[in-house]
């Protein structure tokens, strides 16, 4: 992945479709070459935050799910996925 942020041109936009977390042995090693894509982008001249798009997928989403009940005042309230 870092050839092609030397090729990235000015006009172009990478949209990444999300479950990154949920897959596989390597999920630290995944997400550290996103993040290390994404930063060799901005770093360029001109490079914009919304070059680099990351959505949320199923499994990023299980995950903001779980993070929001640690902070819910009644957490067994908060258990339903479509909240």
């Amino acid at each position: 992945m870092t050839q092609s942020a030397s090729v990235f041109r000015k006009a172009n936009r990478l949209v990444y479709l999300g479950n990154y977390v949920g897959h596989g042995e390597a999920v630290l090693a995944t997400i550290d070459e996103l993040l290390d894509f994404r930063r060799r982008v901005l770093g360029r001249q001109r490079g914009f935050g919304c070059d680099v798009v990351f959505l949320r997928g199923a499994q990023e989403e299980m995950w903001q799910k779980l993070l929001q009940l640690q902070f819910a005042p009644n957490p067994s309230e908060g258990t339903a996925m479509d909240a």
